[in-house]
């Protein structure tokens, strides 16, 4: 179970969620995830910055 970013609390696998990813994808058009964030529904309205921003900024730090 992971903790939502914004309120802290734990996305159980009943909760409905928002999921940003990054990654690549290949000639076929498969997407291959590298990281992602993963937030309630509720909370993306609260976010005070864009998810791929807090992804790369975690990349950049070490985090993920």
């Amino acid at each position: 179970m992971i903790n939502c970013p914004v309120c802290k609390k734990p996305i159980t696998a009943s909760t409905m969620s928002y999921k940003a990813a990054a990654g690549f994808l290949d000639e076929d058009g498969v997407f291959y995830e590298d990281v992602s964030i993963v937030l309630h529904v509720g909370c993306h309205q609260m976010y005070t910055y864009e998810p791929f921003v807090k992804l790369e900024q975690d990349m950049k730090d070490g985090v993920i």
